[in-house]
């Protein structure tokens, strides 16, 4: 039997197949049992036309409708069945899959089970008919049990014809339906008769070997193995089944050897060679993350190494073996795979950004909780600890280097705005200061620290000296000390522990921490409560957990009868922006600008700053009180009446205008400009 790598999906096809053997069987057209006479058949056929041609149905005592069905007696299925039955080969190949007649079996059964029930081991017609009703719907384990138990009674059965019930046994299956299925045929062989077994053995060893050596070399040639970079997932899913094929390859063997045969041990070989050369490969482009992915592919070179047969293929899996040993101490553990992943993914994201300090800064930053943790469970020594936080550092100092040699491009082109490339120049210095100094806080492997880190942080200091940077203002922003530590560092220092709180929102000390904080908070609340100690408090702590109790002693003190200063409320509103009262705040805000005023100036700003002030109209009036009061000359006059039309004072100023006008003619005698602008003036007459 070949071997196919058919889908689970067509599973449904192998049944619908064997079902059609058995119900569809010639035999069964032609209505007889499979051991009956050639004279019956004739007679049969005979009788079948004679009814077909006056269109009359045709049943048999062999038919057993009850437990396989109707039968096809079409005449297409009769001529078809008389076609089958031709040659000798395919009567003894339909006769393994029909009923005989035998001394146990009788027509008034209704169900498999009553002829399973009623078959012997001993008698060859109630093997078949047992094997029959297990092929037509039973479990492959039970079917494989039969087929064995056929062969030790079958001597005559041809090697043509066993293949051809193996392919309508399990045709279509998927691979662990055929392998399950041999499994369980390789079990069977030691439950027939002693005198029986070796020769059924032979068979099953030499038809297993030829399936699975095709197996091997189906997975030799597949192309997910011979890619310039394998992937782990290929090589990993198929190794899983081709193990299994192995280990029955072995026990088939076993049946009949030792050892397998030169064509297996050929094939198992080729298959080991495949395996090593791509896992090496895969090896060789890709990092391996953990512990677990290590023993994963050792495990694989274990296996490979005992299969193979060829010495320079042991050789090589051994050597390999040793240098992914050797790895295993610069791996993560099991245990802490989820902080490796954090890393990981953090440098991976890393690398897909532009080349810039500031995300450098970023990934270190991003890195430490998980950095800690490894820390807290490995030691500082632990190899893995150190290649990790040196894979962190070596990234981030990358990408800065980059930046930096940019910045330094940039400051020595003349074509250039100098002044802008020197505030550049200095902001990418500072950070890769910081980013040094945070460097410097891991645990990074000692040919890293000389190689990279101690000639960058010359190279910064040198830069710092030159452009005239305050080296002050270069400090690590970052802490590798664990939790527990540094709570205790921070000791009761209220922007320490306000730090810690906001850095650490998880920890299991963060209850301690809030809590020393609240303390810290209580201690220094104002006795007794005025508006600027209030104010002053909630400048100092600005997220305290008593902001209620301020905002609530605030209203009482400013919100009442008596107003306080404008500028108490507009530091309430800096430091509330989002005050529940913040409409009647900005009111008392508005009337204390207006009565600040004290000229039209001081108005006019007023009505800037607060274009829909609840005093506007009152201001508005103001001025225009003060410019009408301000007016001495008709040229006054006529500018307060252009300026404001709408004024109040408009026509006082109109009436003004008339008496200067009239004044001025009295003194001059002339009285035609009177005249002609007031025709119907008070003082015409």
């Amino acid at each position: 039997m070949r071997y196919t790598d058919a889908k689970q999906s067509n599973r449904a096809n192998s049944t619908n197949y064997k079902m059609r053997v058995i119900t569809q069987n010639p035999y069964r057209v032609l209505g007889m049992y499979a051991n009956d006479s050639t004279k019956v058949m004739t007679a049969n056929i005979a009788k079948l036309r004679a009814y077909s041609k006056v269109g009359k149905i045709c049943e048999f005592e062999s038919d057993y409708s009850s437990i396989f069905g109707t039968v096809d007696r079409s005449d297409e299925s009769i001529e078809e069945a008389i076609k089958n039955l031709s040659n000798e080969d395919d009567q003894n190949y339909y006769k393994l899959f029909w009923l005989h007649s035998s001394k146990t079996l009788t027509s008034k059964f209704n169900s498999i089970l009553e002829i399973l029930k009623s078959a012997t081991d001993d008698d060859f017609c109630s093997i078949i008919n047992k094997f029959v009703c297990v092929s037509k719907d039973g479990p492959y384990k039970l079917t494989a049990i039969c087929y064995v138990r056929l062969l030790s009674v079958y001597k005559s059965l041809t090697d043509q014809n066993r293949k051809r019930i193996l392919d309508t046994l399990i045709r279509y299956t998927n691979n662990k339906v055929q392998f399950d299925f041999w499994r369980d045929c390789i079990d069977a062989t030691e439950q027939i008769n002693k005198d029986l077994r070796e020769r059924v053995q032979c068979i099953i060893s030499n038809d297993f070997n030829n399936l699975a050596i095709d197996k091997l070399r189906y997975d030799t040639s597949l192309d997910s193995l011979h890619q310039s970079t394998p992937k782990w997932e290929n090589i990993n899913d198929t190794h899983k089944w081709t193990k299994y094929t192995i280990k029955l390859l072995k026990e088939s063997s076993n049946l009949v050897s030792s050892i397998p045969n030169a064509e297996s041990q050929l094939a198992l070989s080729d298959y080991a060679n495949t395996m090593i050369t791509a896992s090496l490969t895969f090896y060789t482009n890709t990092q391996l993350k953990n512990v677990q992915e290590a023993e994963d592919l050792l495990n694989i070179l274990r296996d490979l190494y005992l299969i193979s047969y060829n010495s320079d293929v042991k050789e090589k899996c051994a050597e390999f073996g040793k240098k992914v040993k050797e790895e295993v101490k610069y791996l993560a553990p099991e245990s802490l795979r989820a902080q490796s992943d954090t890393i990981q993914d953090e440098i991976k994201s890393f690398c897909d950004k532009t080349d810039e300090v500031r995300w450098s800064m970023m990934l270190v930053r991003n890195c430490i909780k998980p950095l800690i943790e490894i820390k807290e469970a490995l030691g500082e020594d632990n190899p893995y600890y150190k290649r990790i936080s040196t894979q962190i550092a070596d990234n981030a100092l990358y990408s800065a280097d980059i930046e930096l040699a940019a910045a330094l491009r940039k400051y020595d082109n003349p074509a250039n705005d100098k002044e802008k490339a020197d505030i550049y120049l200095r902001t990418i210095i500072t950070n890769c200061g910081i980013l040094i100094s945070n460097i410097k806080q891991l645990n990074v492997e000692s040919s890293f620290d000389e190689e990279k880190a101690k000639p960058f942080l010359k190279r910064i200091v040198n830069l710092m000296t030159k452009f005239e940077i305050d080296a002050k203002q270069i400090s690590a922003d970052i802490s590798l000390m664990p939790e527990t530590d540094r709570l205790s560092e921070c000791g009761n220092d209220y922007q320490k522990l306000m730090k810690f709180v906001l850095d650490n929102p998880n920890s299991p000390q963060f209850q301690e921490a809030i809590k020393r904080i609240w303390e810290i908070e209580d201690s220094e609340f104002p006795s007794p409560a005025t508006t600027k100690t209030l104010l002053e408090y909630k400048q100092k702590f600005y997220n305290s957990h008593n902001d209620l109790k301020i905002l609530n002693l605030l209203d009482q003190l400013l919100l009442g009868r008596r107003n306080g200063t404008l500028m108490e409320y507009k530091q309430v509103l800096r430091l509330w922006p989002d005050h529940p009262k913040r409409t009647i705040i900005e009111g008392r805000i508005d009337l204390l600008n207006f009565k600040n005023c004290v000229c039209s100036g001081d108005w006019e700003d007023y009505l800037k700053a607060f274009p829909n002030g609840q005093h506007r109209a009152e201001a508005q009036r103001k001025i225009e009180e003060e410019k009408f009061g301000q007016c001495k000359t008709i040229a006054d006059y006529s500018h307060f009446i252009h300026s404001y039309p709408a004024s109040d004072f408009y026509d006082a100023a109109c009436s003004k205008v008339e008496v200067l006008i009239f004044q001025k003619s009295l003194l001059t005698g002339d009285y035609a400009q009177y005249i002609r602008k007031y025709p119907n003036g008070k003082h015409i007459q």
